[in-house]
This record gives structure tokens, C-alpha cells and sequence, in this order.
């Protein structure tokens, strides 16, 4: 499934279809392919690259999060602009990356 598809993401388990498709088993993990990848993110909210704007990996508990190695339940992970506070959903993210393919 290609991310920008028009589907209810509330209806999928986000989580589980990420760390399926992108192999992630910690944060690390994670971080590695924001920052890979930050030269081409913009953040949703003000649109600056994430490159120039900084950014921040948050996460929280969340039934449908991420199950990573690094905690005992599934975590919602995003990545918060330095610049506005907006916190940008993986999804969003890797919907930009898969556009520029």
C-alpha cells in the first residue's frame, strides 16, 4: 500500500505497516532515516525543510504506535519542527520521500 493512497488511516495500524515496510526496530532506527531523509521533509506546519528548521524525535504510548525494542508498548512517533512546534506524523513524512521517488 503507497502511503498517500486516499485510505482512513484510523482504520489501519499505522504501526504495525510502518515497521513492517521500513524494517524499524528502535529509535535509532528512526532516527536515522529522518535524518537521512531531512533535506527533502518539510514540516507540514510551516513548511520549512527540517534540515534548515531543526528538528526533534517525540513519541508517546498509543495502541497503534510503533512496537520498538526500545519500550514495553507501542509508541505514536513524530518528529517535532525546532522552528514552529508542529508535530509532523511519520506517515506525513514518508508520504513526502515516496513523492519525490
Amino acid at each position: 500500500m503507497f502511503l498517500g493512497e486516499n485510505v482512513s488511516y484510523a482504520s489501519l495500524r499505522v504501526g504495525e505497516m510502518l515497521r513492517e515496510r521500513y524494517n524499524w526496530t528502535c529509535l535509532r532506527d528512526i532516527i536515522e532515516w529522518v535524518a537521512d531523509n531531512a533535506p527533502i521533509l518539510k514540516c507540514v506546519g510551516c513548511s520549512l525543510p527540517l534540515s534548515a528548521a531543526g528538528w526533534v524525535l517525540r513519541w508517546y504510548p498509543h495502541p497503534d504506535g510503533l512496537k520498538l525494542e526500545d519500550f514495553d508498548e507501542p509508541m505514536w512517533v513524530y518528529v517535532e519542527c525546532a522552528k514552529c512546534g508542529y508535530g509532523n506524523a511519520l506517515w506525513k513524512l514518508i508520504r513526502q520521500v515516496e513523492a519525490e521517488r
